[in-house]
């Protein structure tokens, strides 16, 4: 939920003309993307749960069709990319 409100913040930011500002990228980057590329990790196979200690939990591996898993594994990837590129610019400024 938290993602998608903030999502439909920087949509609106966008339609609005007004430009968003390195920093705000980097705080969107720090405080959003990051935490949820780590989500996605600690969820990824048994061994990264059992590392958090989510020992009750079941894995993406084992949970997710194929096709699926692939797709998030993309998403993961591509949000952790620009994460990095929007800490960079952030931090350049």
């Amino acid at each position: 939920m938290a993602s998608l409100n903030l999502i439909a913040a920087l949509r609106q930011q966008i339609k609005s003309g007004e430009e968003i500002r390195p920093e705000e990228m980097r705080v969107v980057a720090e405080q959003a993307l990051v935490p949820l590329v780590n989500q996605i990790n600690q969820h990824w196979d048994r061994k990264s749960l059992q590392a958090n200690g989510r020992n009750e939990c079941r894995a993406f591996t084992e949970t997710l069709a194929f096709v699926h898993l692939r797709k998030l594994d993309r998403c993961r990837t591509e949000l952790g990319r620009i994460a990095m590129a929007a800490m960079a610019v952030g931090r350049s400024h």
